[in-house]
């Protein structure tokens, strides 16, 4: 990690330290590992998706997705796609549609290079560039 132009081990950053940086992100942040377990979310990602905290609660990313497909104008593409970014070394940039009219920006990107490690981030927002492609 690199903080202020020197680099840190993550061992050297307080859950505490994380936690405020993962809830001041003005995007909602969700951080899934190999096994599809959720390392990390803010009170943004929950929020943005509509998620209730029981769910939140289970770490199971695939019944956050279930949960989410409903809302979508694609459900059974999203959740594919959700499982070939985790297993991906590449990043990603798209766009995701909801039946409500709500559009939402996903960056996602791995832990590292390497495919066997899995497991990735994504960031999602509701940006200007959303907006406009709803509006085509």
């Amino acid at each position: 990690m690199r903080i202020g132009g020197i680099n840190h081990g993550i061992e050297g950053v307080s859950e505490a330290i994380l936690k405020a940086v993962l809830e001041s992100a003005g995007t909602g942040i969700l951080v899934v590992d190999f096994q599809s377990r959720i390392m990390m979310a803010n009170a943004l990602f929950q929020e943005m998706w509509r998620i209730p905290s029981r769910l939140m609660e289970t770490s199971d990313d695939a019944v956050l997705l279930d949960f989410v497909c409903d809302q979508l104008e694609e459900p059974q593409a999203f959740p594919e796609r959700a499982r070939e970014l985790y297993h991906s070394s590449e990043k990603s940039h798209d766009l995701i549609g909801f039946k409500d009219g709500r559009v939402f920006e996903r960056f996602s990107a791995p832990w590292s290079s390497t495919v066997r490690s899995g497991g990735g981030c994504g960031l999602f927002s509701t940006s200007a560039i959303a907006c406009a492609w709803k509006e085509q």
